[in-house]
């Protein structure tokens, strides 16, 4: 056999080694980062924005392991929010009413990050006519009911009753009634527990510029007052800065309930339910 012969046979051989080496190359490394998700939506709610969008066109040769979303308050600045696996929704909650955000979302591969999707905006909307929300209750587990709202120049005044005790306030026993102030920005004026020691109901409040007023039933007896029998009525008085001036109590020997209250000036009135037949008596003409 010749020399050249053998060197061109030698060649060929390396040639096709290599063809072989090239074409059993991992296709893995023939893969790229996925191209950017597609479609990207938003839906703003109460304090959330819901995302939504499609996989890329072109997951890069290699599957979608995750995606990764953007969020930023101006366009275009927006900072990795959170990662995900496969899937293409996201509910952002937590948010601000009234604030703009700011989204894109990215999908990944094996190889990496790809590029991201299109960006979209959205607006929780900020709800109106409500500029403060107070919730109270009792320092300890118990029921707390809020049955009857008053409002002047001064703030709100917000009966109930509670079968615990109201923070700062001492409990008379049973279900205890309750008036509280708060001035216009949300901030408590003054909170006054009262009751005697069975249950106590305080079902209605009205307020002028000097006094407030709340009534309501009760099945116990008032400290100086006398109980007329089974369920009476109660109106209450408070000055404007809180100080009790004077509890009326009065009704039936059956059942009775003080359900409205309205103060103008000649007077406070007082209407209601009763079962039995009502006296007109000293204390009752000083209720009316």
């Amino acid at each position: 056999m010749s020399t050249r012969g053998s060197s061109v046979s030698a060649i060929a051989i390396i040639v096709l080694l290599g063809l072989v080496a090239l074409a059993a190359l991992p296709a893995a490394l023939a893969a790229t980062p996925p191209t950017r998700p597609l479609a990207l939506q938003s839906s703003a709610g109460d304090a959330a924005v819901t995302l939504s969008w499609l996989a890329p066109s072109n997951d890069g040769g290699a599957a979608i392991t995750g995606y990764k979303v953007y969020r930023g308050t101006i366009a275009g600045g927006g900072t990795l929010l959170v990662t995900l696996g496969d899937v293409r929704t996201y509910f952002d909650s937590g948010l601000i009413n009234g604030r703009t955000y700011y989204y894109q979302v990215s999908a990944m591969n094996a190889l990496g990050e790809g590029a991201r999707s299109n960006e979209v905006s959205a607006t929780p909307p900020q709800v109106v006519g409500i500029t403060w929300i107070r919730q109270f209750g009792a320092v300890t587990a118990a029921n707390d009911y809020a049955n009857a709202l008053a409002v002047d120049a001064s703030g709100e005044y917000v009966g109930g009753e509670t079968t615990g005790t109201l923070p700062g306030e001492s409990s008379a026993g049973g279900a205890d009634g309750f008036l509280k102030g708060y001035d216009a920005s949300g901030s408590v004026i003054w909170t006054r527990q009262f009751g005697t020691i069975l249950d106590d109901h305080a079902l209605t409040v009205a307020a002028d510029a000097s006094a407030r007023y709340v009534a309501g039933d009760t099945l116990g007896t008032f400290p100086g007052e006398v109980s007329a029998g089974g369920v009476d009525a109660f109106l209450r008085k408070y000055a404007a800065n809180g100080t009790h001036l004077w509890t009326r109590q009065f009704g039936s020997s059956a059942f009775d309930v003080a359900l409205a209250v309205a103060a103008s000036p000649t007077g406070v009135y007082v209407a209601g339910v009763t079962t039995g037949l009502m006296p007109l008596t000293a204390s009752s003409k000083a209720a009316a």
